[in-house]
C-alpha cells in the first residue's frame, strides 16, 4: 500500500484538480508571542532564590532565579569595603599631589590599587550574574520546570519560559504577486479574531525565497499590544495596507 503524506497529498490533488497551489495559500495566521524565551544556567548550584510562578508579569531584567550565592555574597562585602578604603585614601592622595607633597610614583601606585579593588568588586558580582537568571523581557512567565532547593546542572535544559505579549507576531503564505505587494515597516491592517475586529500592525519581514512546494512567500507582521488587549492562538488575517 502506498502511503502519501499530507502535504503531498494535498499538492497530488491540486494537480489533478488542474488548480495552481498558490490559489490555495494561506492568506490568515494566528496571534502569537512576539518572543518566547527558554531560559537555564550555565552553572552548578543549588536553587536558593525564585520569587515568580507560573502567570507572573515580569519586566526585562527582573530577578527569575538564583543559586545559593552566599559564599560569592561573603566575598563581595569584603572587596566593596576593600574598595571603599582605597577610594578614600586616594582621594587625600590626590589633595596630597596638588599641594605637591606627594611623589607621581606614590600617586600612580595609590591609583592602580583602587583600581585592582575595583575590578575584584567587579570580578564577584560577575560571578553571581553566572548563577542569577533574570527575565530578558517585559512578559510573562508561562512555564516554571523546577523548584526551590532543586540541584541544577548545565545539563537541566532550561528553568522558565518568558513570552513577550507587548507586541504579537502572524505569519502568513502569500501568492508572490501579492507578497510582493507589501515591504519591510510597511504599516498594514488586520483582521483579528471571529468578530474581525481591525488592528493595526507593520509588516517585519517579507522573504525573499517562494517555497517552491507551495508557491508562497512569507510574510511577518508584528502587532502592538501594550495594554494586553489581544490574546494569543486567535485567527488574524491580512485586510491590506494600512496608513
Amino acid at each position: 500500500m502506498i502511503r502519501v503524506a499530507p502535504i503531498a497529498f494535498w499538492l497530488l490533488a491540486l494537480s489533478f484538480a488542474g488548480a495552481n497551489p498558490s490559489d490555495h495559500a494561506v492568506s490568515f495566521g494566528y496571534l502569537e508571542p512576539y518572543n518566547s524565551y527558554k531560559l537555564s544556567l550555565s552553572e552548578t548550584g543549588i536553587l536558593r532564590e525564585m520569587p515568580v510562578k507560573e502567570g507572573d508579569r515580569v519586566q526585562v531584567g527582573q530577578l527569575l532565579a538564583r543559586l545559593d550565592c552566599r559564599r560569592f555574597e561573603a566575598e563581595l562585602g569584603i572587596a566593596k569595603a576593600q574598595a571603599e578604603f582605597f577610594a578614600t585614601r586616594f582621594e587625600k592622595f590626590e589633595e596630597l599631589k596638588k599641594s605637591g607633597r606627594l611623589s607621581p610614583e606614590e600617586y600612580d601606585k595609590a591609583r592602580m590599587e583602587l583600581e585592582v579593588q575595583r575590578n575584584k568588586v567587579a570580578a564577584v558580582e560577575a560571578e553571581i550574574e553566572l548563577r542569577t537568571i533574570r527575565s530578558p523581557c517585559d512578559g510573562v512567565v508561562t512555564e516554571v520546570k523546577r523548584k526551590l532547593s532543586e540541584s541544577m546542572t548545565p545539563a537541566v535544559p532550561y528553568i522558565f519560559t518568558v513570552v513577550e505579549l507587548n507586541n504579537l507576531l502572524v505569519q502568513l503564505f502569500l501568492p508572490p504577486t501579492e507578497a510582493r505587494q507589501y515591504s519591510k515597516d510597511q504599516p498594514v491592517r488586520v483582521s483579528v479574531g471571529d468578530v474581525g475586529a481591525e488592528v493595526r500592525g507593520v509588516v517585519e519581514f517579507v522573504s525573499p525565497v517562494t517555497d517552491a512546494a507551495s508557491n508562497t512567500v512569507r510574510l511577518r507582521i508584528k502587532i502592538p499590544n501594550t495594554q494586553g488587549e489581544l490574546p494569543t492562538g486567535v485567527k488574524a488575517s491580512l485586510l491590506g495596507a494600512g496608513q
